[in-house]
Protein backbone atom coordinates (compact mmCIF):
# COMPACT_ATOMS: atom_id res chain seq x y z
CA UNK A 1 0.00 0.00 0.00
CA UNK A 2 1.53 3.36 -0.97
CA UNK A 3 1.68 5.21 2.34
CA UNK A 4 3.65 8.44 2.09
CA UNK A 5 4.87 10.05 5.34
CA UNK A 6 3.54 13.59 5.82
CA UNK A 7 5.17 14.51 9.14
CA UNK A 8 6.54 12.97 12.33
CA UNK A 9 6.49 14.18 15.92
CA UNK A 10 8.84 12.49 18.39
CA UNK A 11 7.73 12.43 22.01
CA UNK A 12 10.45 13.76 24.34
CA UNK A 13 12.18 10.96 26.24
CA UNK A 14 11.02 12.34 29.61
CA UNK A 15 7.33 12.39 28.58
CA UNK A 16 4.50 9.94 28.00
CA UNK A 17 1.28 10.34 26.03
CA UNK A 18 -1.53 11.38 28.40
CA UNK A 19 -4.39 12.56 26.22
CA UNK A 20 -5.65 13.49 22.77
CA UNK A 21 -8.00 16.18 21.52
CA UNK A 22 -8.95 16.10 17.82
CA UNK A 23 -10.28 19.10 15.91
CA UNK A 24 -10.95 19.75 12.25
CA UNK A 25 -7.47 20.97 11.31
CA UNK A 26 -5.26 20.08 14.31
CA UNK A 27 -4.72 17.55 17.06
CA UNK A 28 -3.64 18.30 20.63
CA UNK A 29 -1.32 15.87 22.40
CA UNK A 30 -1.31 16.07 26.19
CA UNK A 31 2.10 15.01 27.49
CA UNK A 32 2.85 13.94 31.06
CA UNK A 33 6.51 14.71 31.64
CA UNK A 34 9.02 14.34 34.44
CA UNK A 35 8.61 17.88 35.77
CA UNK A 36 5.58 19.32 33.96
CA UNK A 37 2.50 18.72 31.86
CA UNK A 38 2.31 20.30 28.44
CA UNK A 39 0.07 20.29 25.37
CA UNK A 40 1.51 20.05 21.86
CA UNK A 41 -0.74 21.36 19.08
CA UNK A 42 0.06 19.79 15.69
CA UNK A 43 -1.38 21.14 12.43
CA UNK A 44 -2.64 18.19 10.43
CA UNK A 45 -1.71 19.61 7.05
CA UNK A 46 1.85 20.71 7.79
CA UNK A 47 2.91 19.03 11.04
CA UNK A 48 3.87 22.40 12.51
CA UNK A 49 3.84 22.26 16.32
CA UNK A 50 2.96 24.73 19.04
CA UNK A 51 3.70 23.97 22.70
CA UNK A 52 1.36 25.20 25.41
CA UNK A 53 1.29 24.75 29.16
CA UNK A 54 4.29 23.92 31.26
CA UNK A 55 2.10 23.44 34.33
CA UNK A 56 2.96 21.38 37.39
CA UNK A 57 2.18 17.68 36.87
CA UNK A 58 -0.90 16.21 38.52
CA UNK A 59 -0.94 12.97 40.45
CA UNK A 60 -1.22 9.71 38.54
CA UNK A 61 -1.52 6.25 40.04
CA UNK A 62 -1.42 2.55 39.20
CA UNK A 63 -2.36 -0.71 40.90
CA UNK A 64 0.31 -3.40 40.51
CA UNK A 65 -0.51 -7.03 41.19
CA UNK A 66 2.09 -9.23 42.89
CA UNK A 67 1.90 -12.89 43.91
CA UNK A 68 -0.25 -12.49 47.02
CA UNK A 69 -0.74 -8.74 47.42
CA UNK A 70 -1.36 -5.52 45.52
CA UNK A 71 0.72 -2.35 45.50
CA UNK A 72 -0.72 1.12 45.02
CA UNK A 73 1.78 3.53 43.50
CA UNK A 74 1.28 7.26 43.13
CA UNK A 75 3.42 9.51 40.90
CA UNK A 76 3.85 13.24 40.39
CA UNK A 77 5.55 13.54 37.06
CA UNK A 78 6.72 10.72 34.82
CA UNK A 79 8.93 8.41 36.89
CA UNK A 80 8.63 10.46 40.11
CA UNK A 81 7.00 8.19 42.69
CA UNK A 82 5.70 10.05 45.74
CA UNK A 83 4.21 7.18 47.72
CA UNK A 84 3.35 3.49 47.56
CA UNK A 85 1.22 1.22 49.70
CA UNK A 86 0.83 -2.56 49.96
CA UNK A 87 -2.75 -3.79 50.32
CA UNK A 88 -4.49 -7.13 50.51
CA UNK A 89 -8.08 -7.34 49.26
CA UNK A 90 -9.91 -9.43 46.65
CA UNK A 91 -10.59 -6.36 44.50
CA UNK A 92 -8.71 -3.04 44.51
CA UNK A 93 -9.10 -0.07 42.14
CA UNK A 94 -7.57 3.42 42.24
CA UNK A 95 -7.74 6.59 40.13
CA UNK A 96 -5.67 9.75 40.66
CA UNK A 97 -6.38 13.25 39.36
CA UNK A 98 -4.96 16.66 40.27
CA UNK A 99 -4.05 16.42 44.00
CA UNK A 100 -5.86 13.30 45.24
CA UNK A 101 -6.30 9.59 44.61
CA UNK A 102 -9.50 7.66 45.28
CA UNK A 103 -8.95 3.99 46.12
CA UNK A 104 -11.52 1.30 46.81
CA UNK A 105 -10.88 -1.98 48.64
CA UNK A 106 -13.66 -4.56 48.30
CA UNK A 107 -13.49 -7.06 51.18
CA UNK A 108 -14.70 -10.67 51.23
CA UNK A 109 -17.58 -9.68 53.53
CA UNK A 110 -18.97 -7.42 50.76
CA UNK A 111 -17.93 -4.21 52.48
CA UNK A 112 -16.14 -1.56 50.45
CA UNK A 113 -13.58 0.72 52.06
CA UNK A 114 -13.15 3.97 50.12
CA UNK A 115 -10.07 6.10 50.86
CA UNK A 116 -9.38 9.58 49.54
CA UNK A 117 -5.57 9.92 49.62
CA UNK A 118 -3.55 13.12 49.23
CA UNK A 119 -0.14 13.69 47.62
CA UNK A 120 1.69 12.78 50.86
CA UNK A 121 -0.05 9.42 51.10
CA UNK A 122 -2.33 10.51 53.94
CA UNK A 123 -5.98 9.46 54.05
CA UNK A 124 -8.11 12.62 54.15
CA UNK A 125 -11.49 10.85 53.89
CA UNK A 126 -12.49 7.25 54.59
CA UNK A 127 -15.93 5.75 54.00
CA UNK A 128 -17.17 2.18 54.39
CA UNK A 129 -20.06 1.02 52.22
CA UNK A 130 -21.78 -2.27 53.05
CA UNK A 131 -23.66 -4.74 50.84
CA UNK A 132 -21.39 -4.11 47.85
CA UNK A 133 -21.14 -6.72 45.10
CA UNK A 134 -18.90 -4.70 42.79
CA UNK A 135 -17.66 -1.15 42.24
CA UNK A 136 -16.13 1.02 39.57
CA UNK A 137 -14.07 4.25 39.53
CA UNK A 138 -13.74 6.82 36.76
CA UNK A 139 -12.63 10.42 36.47
CA UNK A 140 -12.94 13.50 34.35
CA UNK A 141 -10.30 16.22 34.64
CA UNK A 142 -11.51 17.72 37.93
CA UNK A 143 -13.79 15.17 39.57
CA UNK A 144 -13.50 11.47 40.48
CA UNK A 145 -16.57 9.23 40.64
CA UNK A 146 -16.92 5.94 42.49
CA UNK A 147 -20.02 3.84 41.86
CA UNK A 148 -21.14 0.65 43.62
CA UNK A 149 -23.53 -2.14 42.73
CA UNK A 150 -25.49 -3.73 45.56
CA UNK A 151 -27.93 -6.68 45.68
CA UNK A 152 -30.27 -4.22 47.39
CA UNK A 153 -30.96 -1.30 45.03
CA UNK A 154 -31.33 1.14 47.91
CA UNK A 155 -27.69 0.47 48.90
CA UNK A 156 -26.15 1.21 45.48
CA UNK A 157 -24.14 4.42 45.81
CA UNK A 158 -22.37 7.03 43.69
CA UNK A 159 -19.68 9.25 45.26
CA UNK A 160 -18.18 12.34 43.64
CA UNK A 161 -14.83 13.61 44.96
CA UNK A 162 -13.25 16.95 44.09
CA UNK A 163 -9.86 16.14 42.56
CA UNK A 164 -8.30 19.36 43.83
CA UNK A 165 -9.31 19.42 47.49
CA UNK A 166 -10.28 15.81 48.14
CA UNK A 167 -13.65 16.84 49.55
CA UNK A 168 -16.74 14.74 48.80
CA UNK A 169 -18.98 16.81 46.55
CA UNK A 170 -22.05 14.57 46.46
CA UNK A 171 -23.25 11.14 47.53
CA UNK A 172 -26.26 9.56 45.83
CA UNK A 173 -27.92 6.35 46.96
CA UNK A 174 -30.39 4.14 45.16
CA UNK A 175 -28.48 4.10 41.86
CA UNK A 176 -25.08 2.79 40.78
CA UNK A 177 -23.32 0.63 38.21
CA UNK A 178 -20.53 0.73 35.65
CA UNK A 179 -18.52 3.88 34.96
CA UNK A 180 -17.23 5.19 31.64
CA UNK A 181 -15.15 8.35 31.76
CA UNK A 182 -13.34 10.82 29.52
CA UNK A 183 -11.53 14.09 30.30
CA UNK A 184 -14.83 16.00 30.21
CA UNK A 185 -17.61 13.53 31.05
CA UNK A 186 -18.48 10.67 33.39
CA UNK A 187 -21.29 8.27 32.49
CA UNK A 188 -22.73 5.81 35.00
CA UNK A 189 -25.20 3.16 33.96
CA UNK A 190 -27.04 0.61 36.07
CA UNK A 191 -30.37 -1.04 36.62
CA UNK A 192 -33.33 0.98 37.81
CA UNK A 193 -36.35 -1.23 38.20
CA UNK A 194 -35.99 -3.74 35.40
CA UNK A 195 -34.44 -1.39 32.87
CA UNK A 196 -30.94 -0.05 32.33
CA UNK A 197 -30.46 3.69 32.74
CA UNK A 198 -27.54 6.04 32.17
CA UNK A 199 -26.74 9.24 34.03
CA UNK A 200 -24.06 11.51 32.61
CA UNK A 201 -22.15 14.11 34.64
CA UNK A 202 -19.88 16.94 33.55
CA UNK A 203 -16.47 17.87 34.94
CA UNK A 204 -18.11 19.67 37.87
CA UNK A 205 -20.06 16.59 38.91
CA UNK A 206 -23.37 18.03 37.70
CA UNK A 207 -25.86 15.71 36.02
CA UNK A 208 -26.39 16.77 32.41
CA UNK A 209 -28.12 13.75 30.82
CA UNK A 210 -30.41 11.04 32.17
CA UNK A 211 -31.81 8.47 29.76
CA UNK A 212 -32.78 4.84 29.37
CA UNK A 213 -29.99 2.70 27.91
CA UNK A 214 -26.22 2.30 28.22
CA UNK A 215 -23.56 4.86 27.37
CA UNK A 216 -20.92 4.77 24.63
CA UNK A 217 -18.21 7.40 24.05
CA UNK A 218 -17.52 7.77 20.33
CA UNK A 219 -15.06 7.12 18.76
CA UNK A 220 -12.55 5.91 21.36
CA UNK A 221 -14.79 3.99 23.77
CA UNK A 222 -17.33 2.33 21.45
CA UNK A 223 -18.47 -0.37 23.88
CA UNK A 224 -20.59 -0.12 27.05
CA UNK A 225 -17.58 -0.59 29.33
CA UNK A 226 -14.34 1.28 29.91
CA UNK A 227 -11.59 0.11 27.60
CA UNK A 228 -8.15 0.30 29.24
CA UNK A 229 -6.49 3.64 28.61
CA UNK A 230 -9.39 5.24 26.76
CA UNK A 231 -10.16 7.70 29.56
CA UNK A 232 -7.46 9.99 28.12
CA UNK A 233 -9.37 10.56 24.86
CA UNK A 234 -11.94 13.30 24.33
CA UNK A 235 -15.21 11.97 22.98
CA UNK A 236 -16.77 13.25 19.75
CA UNK A 237 -20.30 12.08 20.52
CA UNK A 238 -22.10 10.47 23.40
CA UNK A 239 -24.48 7.67 22.46
CA UNK A 240 -27.06 6.10 24.74
CA UNK A 241 -28.02 2.70 23.33
CA UNK A 242 -31.20 0.95 24.47
CA UNK A 243 -32.91 -2.18 23.15
CA UNK A 244 -34.34 -0.49 20.09
CA UNK A 245 -32.70 2.91 19.53
CA UNK A 246 -29.42 4.81 19.37
CA UNK A 247 -29.73 8.28 20.89
CA UNK A 248 -26.94 10.62 19.80
CA UNK A 249 -26.14 13.50 22.15
CA UNK A 250 -23.95 16.52 21.49
CA UNK A 251 -21.04 16.82 23.94
CA UNK A 252 -21.09 20.61 23.50
CA UNK A 253 -24.56 21.34 24.87
CA UNK A 254 -25.82 17.85 25.87
CA UNK A 255 -28.82 18.12 23.55
CA UNK A 256 -30.30 15.06 21.85
CA UNK A 257 -29.39 15.59 18.20
CA UNK A 258 -30.52 12.35 16.55
CA UNK A 259 -32.39 9.17 17.42
CA UNK A 260 -32.00 6.18 15.11
CA UNK A 261 -33.29 2.64 15.10
CA UNK A 262 -30.57 0.38 16.49
CA UNK A 263 -28.92 -1.49 13.59
CA UNK A 264 -29.46 -5.25 13.68
CA UNK A 265 -27.10 -7.22 15.93
CA UNK A 266 -25.19 -4.07 16.96
CA UNK A 267 -22.94 -4.52 20.01
CA UNK A 268 -20.95 -1.29 19.80
CA UNK A 269 -20.75 1.94 17.81
CA UNK A 270 -17.43 3.03 16.31
CA UNK A 271 -18.40 6.13 14.37
CA UNK A 272 -21.24 8.57 13.80
CA UNK A 273 -21.19 11.14 10.99
CA UNK A 274 -24.37 13.26 10.94
CA UNK A 275 -23.11 15.30 7.96
CA UNK A 276 -22.77 12.16 5.84
CA UNK A 277 -25.71 10.44 7.53
CA UNK A 278 -23.73 7.30 8.44
CA UNK A 279 -23.15 5.15 11.50
CA UNK A 280 -20.56 2.37 11.88
CA UNK A 281 -21.10 -0.50 14.32
CA UNK A 282 -19.66 -3.76 15.53
CA UNK A 283 -22.35 -6.29 14.58
CA UNK A 284 -22.53 -9.99 15.36
CA UNK A 285 -23.95 -11.59 12.21
CA UNK A 286 -24.50 -15.37 12.27
CA UNK A 287 -22.11 -15.54 15.19
CA UNK A 288 -19.32 -13.64 13.41
CA UNK A 289 -18.13 -10.14 14.41
CA UNK A 290 -18.17 -7.65 11.55
CA UNK A 291 -17.68 -3.91 11.22
CA UNK A 292 -20.69 -2.59 9.30
CA UNK A 293 -21.37 0.94 8.11
CA UNK A 294 -25.01 1.98 7.67
CA UNK A 295 -26.82 4.98 6.33
CA UNK A 296 -29.20 6.68 8.74
CA UNK A 297 -32.07 5.00 6.86
CA UNK A 298 -30.68 1.55 7.59
CA UNK A 299 -29.04 0.76 4.22
CA UNK A 300 -25.70 -1.10 4.40
CA UNK A 301 -22.89 0.94 2.83
CA UNK A 302 -19.97 -1.42 3.45
CA UNK A 303 -18.80 -4.14 5.79
CA UNK A 304 -15.52 -5.68 6.83
CA UNK A 305 -14.27 -9.24 6.88
CA UNK A 306 -14.50 -11.11 10.19
CA UNK A 307 -12.71 -9.14 12.91
CA UNK A 308 -11.80 -10.26 16.41
CA UNK A 309 -10.57 -8.35 19.48
CA UNK A 310 -11.17 -5.07 17.66
CA UNK A 311 -11.39 -2.09 20.01
CA UNK A 312 -11.18 0.95 17.73
CA UNK A 313 -12.28 1.69 14.19
CA UNK A 314 -11.56 5.13 12.73
CA UNK A 315 -12.46 5.87 9.13
CA UNK A 316 -13.19 8.49 6.52
CA UNK A 317 -15.05 7.95 3.25
CA UNK A 318 -11.84 6.48 1.80
CA UNK A 319 -9.77 4.75 4.52
CA UNK A 320 -10.58 2.46 7.43
CA UNK A 321 -8.21 1.75 10.32
CA UNK A 322 -8.97 -1.21 12.60
CA UNK A 323 -7.06 -1.44 15.88
CA UNK A 324 -6.61 -4.82 17.56
CA UNK A 325 -6.09 -3.87 21.21
CA UNK A 326 -5.87 -7.30 22.86
CA UNK A 327 -4.50 -9.94 20.50
CA UNK A 328 -1.78 -8.52 18.28
CA UNK A 329 -1.93 -4.80 19.17
CA UNK A 330 -1.73 -3.91 15.50
CA UNK A 331 -3.45 -1.51 13.14
CA UNK A 332 -4.97 -2.75 9.91
CA UNK A 333 -5.45 -0.19 7.15
CA UNK A 334 -8.04 -0.82 4.46
CA UNK A 335 -9.55 1.01 1.51
CA UNK A 336 -13.32 1.32 1.14
CA UNK A 337 -14.61 -0.34 -2.03
CA UNK A 338 -18.33 -0.44 -1.41
CA UNK A 339 -19.90 -2.75 -0.37
CA UNK A 340 -16.70 -4.12 1.22
CA UNK A 341 -13.31 -2.92 2.43
CA UNK A 342 -10.00 -4.22 1.09
CA UNK A 343 -7.18 -4.60 3.59
CA UNK A 344 -3.94 -3.11 2.32
CA UNK A 345 -1.54 -3.00 5.26
CA UNK A 346 -0.94 -4.29 8.79
CA UNK A 347 1.26 -2.20 11.07
CA UNK A 348 2.48 -3.33 14.46
CA UNK A 349 2.70 -4.62 17.01
CA UNK A 350 2.24 -1.61 19.26
CA UNK A 351 0.93 0.81 16.63
CA UNK A 352 -2.49 2.39 17.13
CA UNK A 353 -4.54 4.85 15.08
CA UNK A 354 -5.31 8.27 16.53
CA UNK A 355 -7.14 10.02 13.69
CA UNK A 356 -8.26 9.54 10.09
CA UNK A 357 -9.27 12.31 7.72
CA UNK A 358 -9.73 12.10 3.95
CA UNK A 359 -6.93 9.93 2.57
CA UNK A 360 -4.69 10.50 5.59
CA UNK A 361 -4.11 8.70 8.87
CA UNK A 362 -2.28 9.56 12.12
CA UNK A 363 -0.61 6.64 13.94
CA UNK A 364 1.17 6.34 17.29
CA UNK A 365 3.81 3.71 18.15
CA UNK A 366 4.50 4.72 21.77
CA UNK A 367 7.39 7.02 20.85
CA UNK A 368 6.40 8.80 17.64
CA UNK A 369 3.22 10.29 16.17
CA UNK A 370 3.33 9.86 12.39
CA UNK A 371 0.92 11.10 9.71
CA UNK A 372 0.67 9.25 6.41
CA UNK A 373 -1.10 9.95 3.14
CA UNK A 374 -2.58 7.16 1.05
CA UNK A 375 -1.59 7.58 -2.60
Amino acid sequence: MPLTPLWTYNLPSECIFDGLDVRSDWIGLNLYCKNEQRTVIIELSSGRTTVRGGREPELRGVVERKADFLTLRCFRGFGNRVWSRIVRAPCVKMVCRKEVCVAGFLKSNYSLEVNVINARGGVVESITLSNTLDFDIGAASSVIALSTTSPYPEHSTVLFVDAGSGSILDEYTGFGGRVISSPSLIAIYGEHGREMYTRVYNDDGEEVISDEGIALFIPYNPFPFQLPGTDVFNEKYLIVMDKHNLKIYSVADYNLEYMLSRPPYARGVFDVNPEAGTITTLSIVNGYPLVVSYGFRGDVLWQSHIVRQVSRVLHSNTLVTIFDEKFRKETRIAVIRQPVIIEEERLGPGIEPLHVWGRNVVLFDGEKVIAYAYE
